[in-house]
């Protein structure tokens, strides 16, 4: 046929017959106008007949041939499952989980095909035709012998093909591989765990963490979760003893499923070396046996074994176990096979784990205390050995003594302090058997018992001496002395003896019997003008008698007036050997027969004291009493009496006035206290710069009788200091013990100014009890005074300006001008003065003045040419003028004369002339000064 069709052709398209819908007839299936046609065929394998026809339209049919042929279906190509999970069950079998494709359709699935490797590569173990099956147990695998790697492949079609862009990246899909732990460290504390990554990297859907679980004791089933970690190995350090321990290793999905690892352990042993026991008390009883107290190690979760006990009886050994004790809480034990009432053993101690059987290294070692007893004639001395050398730290450190007397009793009779291990025993019975033990203890509450000794002893020792408390005297009858004393502290003492110093030996001077007697009195009238010495001795049952104690002596004090002082001095003896120290002396006083009062206390180092506050002409009684650091325990004095006699000092002292006179001399005036004729040596004048000192003696005038003394200072500079005076007055004993008012000179100065003012100024006037009512300033001019003052100022104003404009005219004045000041005491002087001072003369000398014309008219006005001045000295003038030509047409030394404007006798001509002239000031100053002036006609 043609293309396009002819236009005849009913219905334009050629008409396609197929045998496939018919079940092998031929019907129309389609028609197309083009020259091909698809027909879809869902059929596997399908034999069919397909021919083509044309219909035209007067009713002709074209038919083409019949073509035969097989076709096959290839069909729709599902994705492979997602592989989530392989997990290792208890026996090795491996548990798949995945989740299963969504295709279009499942009409094609054929079957899940399920691939293995074990690490000679990929096999295939095993096909699931049921697609909504999504789990898989291989029940040949072994997963706890290694990992096995697992993918999945999807099988669909008529052909049975697969998607190489399945899930995995390629045809064989995603793969898996089983979780394999290693679990080392066995015999140890330190498990480590390592295993492979079940994907790498994990799926997204995965939750990225393993969950290690740990089941303690192995086969136990007790799983409990150890650590959660994103790492594929992992540490831990177990607290235990002995213990068989399994591990698993899982990581879960979002699906749900877990890839559960083989189970792996080992077992695991703590091999940490035990803590000893702490032996504390090794405590020997009368029989010789030993009782050993320790403190138990702090149990670190090992199990225990045992403690062991070992002794010897040297301490390097060898030591043999005494004893084997399995109860941790076990604390002592009494060694049966010891001999300790014979000699001295040492105890040490181990302790042993039941984990893996380790022993401690040996604890301390302690040795039982072994007494020995000597008898030293008479004196019982006892040695022992510590428990441990040195010291445990739990230790007491004292030793308690005891001491067995009579057969039977025993007593405790005294403590040393390590490192001390000796006691001495002096015997105060006659003669016996006695025995000696020591005990010492634990801060844990133990006690240690030393071993027991003895020996027969007889008393051949004196007594121990007893101690005086005090020998004191009654201030009120001092003939009779008290002497007391402290009991001895030996038991067997029956009586005492009492003795006094003659000054040359000990004099018994009675006795008294019992060994509480304490007291003696000793009627002693030497005691009332000296210090006595009195001692003690004790003496027992068996006529021992002691050595004479420390002496003591009475006190004895003496007082005299000191006048210079006005002070009445008190001397003692020192009291010695007063029972644990002398403490102080406290003093007592009485004034004019009145009753004792206490009037003060001084160190136990001082012997002397100085009342002072004295009333003069009362009579003044003392005792001291001594009082030791005990303060109950005190010994007193005689009396010392004596009468205060007392300086007459005077009441006061006024400085009048400090005025100047010259240049080298001040005059002071001081009003002084002569009412009573007091007890005055000399007055003594005294100077400074300044109010507050330091102050220096300038003069001194002998005590006179007179109320007024008069100071002259000539060592004084008066025109280039202000100074401060002062009148001090000594007493007959050469004490400064009044001082007075301070009286200040002024001091006037000055300059002058080139205006023709003098500017002065002053000082205040200081200090009259009236104060400064005012100054009057007086000046002298070329030494002429003028007889009022100048100025009358107030008091407060310490300067001035003087014009002396109208005091220049040369020959009247030659500017020398001198300056006096005088300070006028105001009313309310307590005294009733009203004094002046005077300052020094100051004076000064103004500048001189030199003024000269520029020109002058001998038939004018200014008929003369000659120089103006003021303040010049008239021997140095010397003026001259010249002409023209250097002849000198005037000269004169004369002040005040001029040129007339001629020359030799003729009339100068008109022009310009030269001068030059010298004059000296009266203050010593030279002016000299050229120049030029015009004369005019």
């Amino acid at each position: 046929m043609s293309a396009p069709l002819p236009g005849t052709v009913t219905s334009g398209q050629y008409d396609v017959w197929s045998s496939y819908n018919a079940g092998g007839a031929m019907s129309i299936f389609g028609n197309t106008a083009l020259l091909s046609y698809n027909q879809p065929i869902n059929d596997c394998d399908t034999n069919l007949n397909h021919q083509i026809s044309a219909a035209d339209n007067i009713g002709c049919v074209s038919r083409s041939n019949i073509a035969t042929n097989v076709f096959t279906y290839i069909g729709n190509v599902i994705d492979h499952p997602e592989l989530r999970c392989a997990s290792v069950n208890a026996n090795g079998q491996v548990q798949l989980t995945w989740a299963n494709p969504t295709p279009a359709s499942w009409t094609d699935f054929n079957q899940y095909n399920v691939w293995r490797n074990t690490g000679s590569g990929f096999v295939l173990i095993d096909s699931v035709q049921n697609n909504a099956v999504s789990t898989y147990l291989d029940v040949t695998a072994n997963g706890n012998a290694g990992s096995i790697s697992y993918y999945l492949q999807t099988k669909s079609g008529c052909t049975g093909q697969t998607d190489p862009s399945a899930i995995g990246g390629s045809a064989n899909g995603n793969t898996l591989s089983t979780i394999y732990l290693v679990v080392n460290g066995g015999n140890s504390t330190t498990a480590t765990l390592n295993w492979n990554p079940v994907s790498n990297p994990l799926l997204p859907t995965s939750t990225a963490t393993y969950v290690i679980e740990r089941e303690n004791p192995g086969g136990s089933g007790n799983w409990s979760i150890a650590a959660n970690v994103a790492a594929t190995t992992w540490t831990e350090n177990l607290i235990l003893c002995i213990d068989s321990i399994n591990y698993r290793v899982s990581v879960g999905d979002a699906l749900g499923c877990n890839s559960l690892s083989n189970r792996d352990g080992e077992i695991f042993v703590d091999h940490t070396i035990p803590v000893a026991p702490e032996p504390r008390c090794a405590n020997v009883l009368p029989n010789g046996n030993v009782i050993l107290n320790w403190i138990a190690p702090v149990d670190t979760g090992m199990r225990f074994a045992n403690y062991t006990i070992y002794r010897s009886a040297a301490i390097g050994g060898p030591y043999t176990t005494v004893a084997t004790i399995t109860n941790y809480n076990t604390l002592s034990y009494t060694d049966l096979t010891a001999n300790a009432q014979a000699g001295s053993y040492f105890y040490n101690m181990t302790t042993q784990t039941a984990c893996g059987g380790e022993v401690s290294p040996s604890s301390i070692t302690l040795q039982t205390i072994k007494v020995d007893v000597f008898n030293n004639n008479g004196v019982a001395v006892v040695v022992w050995n510590p428990i441990h050398n040195p010291e445990l730290a739990t230790a007491t450190l004292n030793y308690d003594v005891y001491k067995e007397y009579p057969t039977g009793s025993w007593s405790k009779i005294g403590t040393t302090t390590a490192p001390v291990y000796s006691w001495n025993d002096t015997i105060n019975v006659c003669d016996a058997v006695i025995n000696y033990r020591v005990q010492t203890g634990d801060l844990s509450g133990c006690i240690s018992n030393s071993s027991t000794d003895g020996d027969l002893f007889k008393d051949i020792t004196r007594p121990t001496v007893s101690l005086l408390d005090t020998a004191s005297l009654d201030p009120f009858n001092p003939s009779q002395v008290s002497v007391s004393w402290l009991p001895s502290p030996s038991g067997d003492v029956v009586g005492y003896i009492i003795y006094h110093f003659n000054g040359a030996s000990w004099d018994s001077i009675g006795s008294v019997v019992g060994i509480n007697a304490s007291y003696f009195l000793d009627n002693n009238p030497a005691a009332e003008f000296s210090s006595q010495r009195y001692s003690i001795a004790a003496y027992d049952s068996c006529r021992n008698i002691s050595n004479i104690g420390t002496l003591h002596n009475t006190l004895f004090v003496t007082a005299k007036l000191d006048i210079c002082r006005s002070a009445i001095d008190l001397r003692w003896n020192p009291y010695i050997n007063m029972v644990n120290g002398m403490g102080q002396y406290n003093i007592y006083v009485s004034e004019n027969g009145g009753p004792f009062s206490f009037l003060a206390s001084v160190p136990g180092s001082n012997i002397t004291y100085s009342h002072t506050n004295l009333t003069n002409e009362s009579e003044y009684c003392y005792y001291i009493q001594a009082q030791g650091n005990t303060s109950s325990r005190t010994a007193s004095s005689n009396q010392a009496c004596e009468i205060a006699n007392l300086l007459t000092l005077p009441q006061y002292s006024y400085l009048k006035k400090a005025t100047v006179v010259d240049l080298r001399r001040v005059v002071v005036e001081c009003l002084v206290d002569t009412v009573g004729n007091p007890d005055v040596s000399k007055y003594k004048l005294q100077r400074a710069f300044d109010k507050n000192g330091p102050f220096t003696t300038v003069g001194a005038i002998t005590y006179s009788g007179l109320p007024i003394i008069t100071f002259n200072d000539f060592s004084a500079r008066t025109d280039q200091y202000s100074y401060y005076y002062r009148v001090v007055t000594v007493d007959s004993c050469l004490n400064d013990v009044l001082i007075s008012n301070v009286g200040r000179t002024i001091l006037l100065k000055g300059q002058p100014d080139y205006n023709l003012v003098n500017k002065l100024n002053w000082n205040f006037y200081e200090d009259w009890l009236g104060s400064v009512n005012n100054y009057s300033l007086f000046r002298s001019v070329d030494g002429i005074w003028s007889p009022t003052p100048i100025a009358t100022l107030s008091n407060g104003i310490l300067d001035f300006d003087d014009d002396i404009a109208a005091l220049y005219l040369y020959p009247n004045y030659s500017g020398q001008f001198c300056y006096r000041i005088e300070a006028y005491e105001g009313s309310g002087n307590t005294y009733g003065f009203t004094d002046t001072s005077i300052s020094n003369i100051f004076c000064l000398v103004q500048e001189p003045h030199l003024f000269i014309p520029s020109a002058f008219t001998p038939t004018g006005k200014n008929p003369v040419f000659k120089p103006e001045f003021i303040y010049i000295d008239a021997k140095n003038y010397f003026f001259v003028v010249f002409n023209r030509w250097g002849q000198r047409v005037y000269e004169t030394r004369i002040p005040g004369e001029g040129w007339d404007g001629t020359y030799d006798g003729k009339i100068a001509p008109e022009g310009t002339y030269v001068y030059s002239v010298r004059i000296f000031g009266t203050n010593g100053q030279e002016i000299e000064k050229s120049g030029s002036v015009t004369l005019l006609r």
